[in-house]
């Protein structure tokens, strides 16, 4: 396997009331950086509250997820939201999982944007400007992960703060380096045997094959496997025993 090193990472902390979502628990031992919702697609105050403390009993990184106010849509719905008000909307979402982290006497180590926002902010620079800010005015340590995209990574850098570059282990990518749409019927991929060929291609080669049946090129820094993905544990199993 090629030496550069890199992370697992999941979404956990989307359940709500009595819907049980993910498997968190289970999740949260194969992975190193969890990325738990703020409430505003998925999870109330219990998931949330055990999100976290279930991530720092198993000594692993804590992230805020925060996303559109879009419960009915998961997060995946585009919302023309006016920037300041954005600005207040995922500030109050990091404040939530950065006031648990101090609670429990540990650190907010990430911040990766779910859904609708995590694409908008790779399309719309005041978006990512946002975040930036954000960023600083808690603590220039807070990492932002994003999509796999070398000009976002040099202007993060520019501005001071750590961008991490982000893959999927289960999604399909467009030669335009985006993933394929969610309402197209291949967006997901779900066969073990192609998410850990899509992985070994990406480490050893720094490559992604795309729909389109062109390889790109590709940085990882840290693999995701999506919570809702149907057979997200045995992915996650998977990748912890053949990359980890």
């Amino acid at each position: 396997m090629n030496n550069h090193q890199f992370t697992l990472n999941a979404d956990i902390g989307e359940s709500f009331g009595r819907y049980s979502f993910g498997n968190d628990t289970k999740i949260i031992s194969l992975v190193d950086d969890l990325n738990i919702a703020c409430g505003y697609h998925a999870g109330d105050y219990n998931a949330i509250v055990n999100a976290v403390q279930s991530t720092i009993e198993q000594n692993k990184n804590v992230g805020a997820h925060p996303s559109f106010p879009d419960i009915q849509g998961f997060g995946r719905r585009y919302m023309n939201i006016p920037i300041d008000e954005l600005k207040n909307l995922i500030l109050l979402q990091v404040a939530t999982i950065h006031g648990l982290c101090d609670t429990f006497n540990t650190k907010i180590h990430h911040i990766k944007p779910h859904g609708a926002l995590y694409h908008e902010m790779t399309k719309n620079k005041e978006v990512l400007n946002v975040f930036i800010d954000v960023i600083k005015i808690f603590k220039k340590e807070i990492k932002l992960y994003g999509f796999s995209n070398q000009k976002i990574n040099a202007y993060v850098t520019n501005a001071g703060l750590h961008y991490v570059n982000e893959v999927f282990a289960d999604r399909r990518y467009s030669k335009n380096g985006m993933l394929v749409a969610r309402t197209q019927q291949n967006a997901v991929i779900s066969d073990i045997n192609e998410v850990y060929d899509q992985v070994s291609m990406i480490i050893e080669d720094q490559k992604v094959m795309t729909v389109e049946n062109e390889k790109i090129d590709i940085q990882a820094d840290t693999i995701c496997v999506h919570g809702d993905t149907p057979n997200s544990l045995e992915i996650a199993k998977c990748l912890h025993t053949k990359f980890r």
